[in-house]
């Protein structure tokens, strides 16, 4: 197995911050062995880099280090709205009551005296991130109560005056003569009101989406569909398609049509990320569960901020984007007991992973 597929596959990601390197070696070893994806950072200013790259799951934290200690580092981190909810564990030497009162007070979850014993930070790591886990769940399940209200009020107070504003303004453009100023004012009516009837439509669909269907489904012939579907797209932007592994028969279980709209909405993302062209690289392969799918584009690397945020509804890092198109593939991919993934970094552009199991 490959980095990249042991990183997707890892129980969660580590930091681990120590300014020993004997300790941060042994910490790192021990955990990447149980299955996490670990960063080692030997002060709190590479520790810093590192969360701004990438949020990591969980935090251990030493807290005598040179220039900014570890109370210094959590306090900090949990003053920023980006990193407060990252669970923080102190790692340390100092074992006074008033040592591990100062920690929980600058935001840590946890305190391990050194010398640890390897189960306990086995026990307290994994209790932790089945919290933050559990947490995250929670929030999405209270998101989404949201948005299902939402989607009342949207259907009910939004799209019908959209439509009737839309309706006059296409008809005012053709009662009003070509070259009247007048035309400008109501094309750009008629494009506003098209760009609200999209969000409205969205918003319903990712609310209102049906349970799958799972049967046994081939993902070379709904990723072929899809590329048909999007020929215009491509010709029109001069991006050549090239593909990998799809000699690929194995057969998933999945519903057809939702993956159809989950590969629609991730393949249109990378399509638009290229309009000037450049290449999509689609590659296939078998895993020992299942398929993993690899769409990458050649457009512009995307920040760090916006890759932590690119499956949230409503974020939307394209001007004419409603939101809801990653948000929606996230979604019926993950109901079907699958699992998607974004990176960007220069030289490599963007991928999007999808594993089917």
């Amino acid at each position: 197995m490959n980095p990249e597929e042991e990183k997707s596959r890892a129980k969660g990601t580590i930091l681990v911050v120590d300014d020993n390197p004997s300790n941060l070696n042994l910490l790192s070893t021990l955990l990447r062995e149980n299955g996490y994806e670990v960063r080692p950072a030997i002060n709190s200013s590479l520790a810093l880099q590192s969360i701004q790259i990438s949020l990591p799951d969980l935090i251990l934290l030493d807290i005598r280090m040179p220039e900014m200690d570890g109370y210094e580092l959590c306090g900090y981190l949990k003053s920023d709205k980006r990193t407060r909810d990252i669970p923080v564990i102190f790692i340390s030497a100092l074992g006074e009551v008033i040592d591990k009162v100062r920690a929980f007070a600058a935001g840590g979850v946890d305190y391990i005296t050194k010398p640890f014993q390897f189960e306990e930070v086995l026990a307290r790591v994994g209790t932790h991130i089945a919290l933050r886990a559990a947490q995250q769940s929670l929030v999405q399940s209270e998101r989404l109560a949201a948005l299902g209200k939402l989607s009342q009020t949207v259907a009910h107070e939004v799209r019908n005056p959209v439509t009737v504003i839309g309706g006059f303004a296409r008809r005012a453009q053709k009662l009003i003569a070509e070259g009247d100023p007048t035309q400008k004012i109501l094309s750009v009516i008629v494009e506003e009101t098209e760009k609200l009837e999209r969000i409205v439509a969205d918003v319903e669909r990712y609310c209102r989406l049906r349970e799958p269907v799972l049967k046994p489904v081939h993902l070379v012939e709904i990723v072929d569909e899809v590329l048909l579907g999007l020929s215009d797209h491509l010709e029109r932007q001069g991006i050549d398609v090239q593909r990998s592994g799809f000699g690929e028969t194995r057969e998933i279980l999945g519903d057809e049509e939702l993956l159809e709209l989950a590969l629609h909405n991730v393949i249109l993302n990378a399509i638009d990320a290229m309009p000037k062209g450049g290449a999509l690289e689609l590659t296939l392969a078998s895993q020992s569960d299942g398929l993993l799918l690899s769409i990458r584009d050649t457009g512009p690397v995307i920040p760090p901020e916006v890759v932590q945020n690119v499956f949230e509804p409503f974020f939307a890092s394209k001007t004419r984007g409603s939101g809801f198109g990653l948000a929606l593939a996230r979604r019926i991919i993950e109901e079907q007991s699958g699992e998607i993934t974004l990176s960007s970094s220069p030289g490599s552009g963007t991928e999007v992973r999808i594993e089917m199991h």
